[in-house]
């Protein structure tokens, strides 16, 4: 399998969706230890592709991962599973290294995350907290809001969540409402909010509820 250069808009199904554990080369053109790297990487990709995914992220083009993954300095080399980082460098250290880091990836065990309690609120409370200045995130997908969606909200498709949830960072700490369909997206959604410090609360039942309840929608 052949290196993968990875962007905001495939993240989530090159990375958080590969069937595989991934090792990501956070790297600038501009680096000299990244231009170093680069070989090894390919070598890695050729001779262990059938066990793990080799990708590398620009860090000038894509800093919305970079900030997302809080890259200080590079090359940063991360292994993943799923969406944990279970184990990560920084630097070139050589070829060795860098077959313990994937040995290292691929023997992990994910840290268990613990089921958060999501508080819900049906339309009218959310009614309420608007009214009060309070905000809303819609998670479904673009031609879904288009076709109405509460006044005001947000509007981030669930896939883009994880590399647009920096959108959010004046939310932090504080009481955000989030909405989709029928109420089982923005939960996902809830759900990951929570391990970003967020205090997510989600809809029940969702746009179809709002709806339901002769609430208005924009387009």
């Amino acid at each position: 399998m052949p290196v993968t250069h990875v962007t905001t808009d495939t993240f989530t199904t090159v990375v958080l969706q590969s069937p595989v554990p991934v090792i990501i080369d956070f790297w600038a053109p501009w680096c000299g230890p990244c231009r170093s790297i680069g070989p090894a990487l390919e070598a890695l990709a050729e001779k262990r592709g059938d066990t793990v995914r080799i990708c590398k992220v620009n860090v000038d083009e894509e800093p919305a991962l970079a900030q997302a993954f809080r890259v200080q300095s590079i090359p940063l080399v991360v292994g993943m599973k799923g969406s944990a980082v279970v184990a990560a460098d920084v630097g070139w250290k050589g070829a060795q290294a860098l077959e313990a880091l994937v040995d290292q990836t691929i023997a992990a065990t994910p840290p268990a995350e613990a089921a958060p309690a999501i508080p819900e609120v049906d339309v009218q409370a959310l009614r309420a907290a608007l009214a009060a200045g309070g905000a809303v995130v819609d998670v479904r997908e673009p031609h879904e809001t288009a076709a109405g969606h509460v006044p005001g909200a947000i509007l981030i498709p669930l896939g883009e969540l994880h590399t647009r949830v920096a959108e959010l960072g004046k939310y932090s700490g504080k009481e955000l409402y989030v909405i989709c369909k029928s109420g089982a997206r923005s939960m996902k959604a809830a759900e990951f909010l929570v391990t970003q410090g967020f205090k997510p609360v989600n809809v029940a039942g969702g746009t179809m509820a709002w709806i339901g309840a002769g609430l208005a929608v924009e387009s």
